[in-house]
């Protein structure tokens, strides 16, 4: 195991209305699993980190 211990998780829900057609739930679904989306979700969450000088020594990570 690495020399790491997890200091905390964020986790993000997305909510979808009730009674909406397949297609725009199966449309938030890809856009939910799309490589971009999360790749972009990702380096968002990495400049913000990069932004608070004490979090320059962590690591973030993006599951899923």
């Amino acid at each position: 195991m690495r020399n790491q211990l997890v200091m905390d998780e964020f986790h993000v829900t997305f909510f979808v209305p009730r009674g909406l057609s397949d297609r725009v739930y199966d449309s938030a679904r890809a856009a939910i699993d799309d490589r971009r989306f999360r790749r972009r979700v990702r380096r968002c969450v990495a400049r913000m980190a990069r932004r608070h000088p004490a979090l320059l020594a962590v690591t973030v990570k993006l599951s899923g």
